[in-house]
């Protein structure tokens, strides 16, 4: 349909069941109709506008009563049994609610699409300028996309996932993935209380937030806006922005490896390994327990306070700027480039500047 909304609930009695409704005006009554077909096992609602009746119509001497003012809703209530379900509209809202179907594919251009309490194994829904929103649902498979609007998941089960929108907001909240994507070009993406194996949570030139996941692999990034995250535990983690900050809190993993262009990165957390790269800004790291590290930045200064329980630490160091030492006895200024060891070592640091200023402490 060109103008009706969509309503798709569960059937109560076995069968399927559509309703069409216009409460719209006199003209829009006579102007669309609904046409129905069969073919083989599969059956096509059509809500047609009669475009010889809409001419004649627009000529009439009653003026204004044959307006075009559209309210058409088709309802559909859907078995268990039904294989797919294809709605296809334009100016057009779709609601489903309720439903488990097989495969699924829900487009609009103009419209919302609203998906809650259903379950899928491959289901698509799409919108041009609308918002796609899923809440409370499961899936094999799900493709939640728009281009101006705002995509969002919301307690969603599924193997595989992609939340995504051009220029709007992507969001996946309290949902646990096999696999997931939520992204954005233009708009924020963000990602909070979700569980998984792999996610990846990108935008081009918006903000990024990842908060409070339990998940094996997670890749955060960014290239204009900055990346925030925090509560985040992982196997592996990847962070990278290109002229955005990168602020990380509460991060435990096994391997960390961040990457800034231009911004300022700070990271806190405990990470048992870490690669740390940085165009122009400085590094700020809180490490709790003992780690091996790898930091560098051309024009940046790196403040690195080590929290391993004073278990000492070996620090390959090297700068034209500044070396400062405060751990634990150990009351340092003005050290030079080279290896520095301290206590049993159980941290090992590799650090290196081109002109910034480094100062180690505990």
């Amino acid at each position: 349909s060109k103008s009706a909304d969509f309503k798709v609930t569960a059937s109560t009695d076995g069968a399927f069941h559509y309703n069409y409704k216009n409460d719209g005006s006199a003209g829009s009554k006579i102007v669309y109709r609904l046409e129905k077909k069969c073919s083989r096992d599969t059956l096509y609602l059509n809500i047609q506008r009669d475009e010889q009746v809409q001419r004649k119509n627009h000529f009439t001497i009653l003026g204004g009563i044959f307006e075009e003012d559209t309210n058409i809703e088709l309802s559909l209530k859907i078995p268990e049994w039904m294989e797919s379900l294809i709605v296809n509209g334009k100016s057009s809202d779709i609601s489903m609610c309720s439903c488990k179907i097989r495969t699924l594919q829900l487009k609009t251009m103009s419209g919302d699409i609203q998906f809650q309490r259903a379950q899928s194994e491959r289901s698509m829904l799409e919108s041009m300028s609308g918002d796609v929103e899923i809440t409370d649902s499961k899936f094999d498979y799900v493709l939640a996309s728009t281009m101006s609007g705002d995509a969002c998941m919301k307690e969603v089960m599924a193997q595989k996932a992609a939340c995504r929108s051009v220029s709007g907001d992507a969001t996946a909240i309290n949902s646990e993935f096999g696999e997931a994507a939520v992204t954005s070009k233009s708009g924020d993406s963000e990602a909070s209380g979700c569980r998984g194996s792999m996610l990846n949570v990108e935008s081009i030139s918006g903000d990024v937030q990842a908060k409070e996941l339990s998940v094996q692999n997670i890749k955060v990034s960014s290239t204009g806006g900055d990346v925030d995250i925090a509560g985040i535990k992982a196997e592996k983690v990847l962070v990278t922005t290109i002229s955005g900050d990168v602020c990380a809190d509460k991060l435990e993993s096994d391997i960390l490896k961040a990457s800034v262009t231009s911004g300022d990165m700070s990271i806190r957390g405990t990470s048992r390994e870490m690669t740390l790269t940085n165009g122009s800004g400085d590094i700020i790291v809180v490490q709790y327990g003992d780690t091996t590290a790898k930091i560098s930045t051309r024009s940046g200064d790196v403040h690195f306070h080590l929290k391993n329980n004073e278990n000492g630490f070996a620090a390959r160091v090297s700068t034209h700027g500044d070396i400062k030492y405060r751990y634990k006895d150990l009351k340092l200024d003005d050290a030079a480039n080279g290896i520095h060891r301290y206590g049993a070592e159980g941290s090992v640091l590799d650090i290196r500047l081109t002109s910034g200023d480094i100062s180690i402490t505990d």
